[in-house]
């Protein structure tokens, strides 16, 4: 196939957004696969920028920009660890969706969750 392209100092560069379109059609091809061809423009519209850097991690010359010698798993741990401002045990998470479980099967929560009755309702069960 033979593209358009503008010569310049700097190399030459493609006059087409052929590139790009692909690279869209890929991403949307994937969220197609994964949900559903009714439920693909909602997911697009509502994280098309995440998807794309999320499908950039299969280019090893970005991750190695974007991550250098790290291991990605170390990275993300790195940037998650000062956001988590509550340091909770496993038994208390079980116990919190224990509590929500029992709620949920007791018929106990309400149609407006953002009643003050319902933070109280949570903030008991923390304690």
């Amino acid at each position: 196939e033979e593209m358009l392209s503008a010569n310049n100092p700097d190399g030459t560069i493609p006059r087409t957004n052929n590139g790009i379109e692909q690279f869209f059609r890929k991403i949307r091809r994937n969220v197609r696969k994964r949900c559903g061809n009714i439920v693909t423009g909602n997911v697009l519209s509502q994280t098309g920028v995440q998807l794309a850097l999320f499908q950039n991690m299969a280019n090893p010359e970005y991750v190695k920009i974007a991550f250098g010698d790290k291991e990605i798993s170390a990275v993300f741990a790195e940037r998650i660890k000062p956001a988590m401002t509550e340091d909770i045990t496993e038994k208390r998470m079980i116990e919190r969706v224990e509590k929500g479980t029992e709620m949920l099967l007791k018929d106990e929560l309400s149609e407006y969750p953002y009643k003050d009755e319902m933070f109280e309702t949570t903030k008991s069960a923390k304690t």
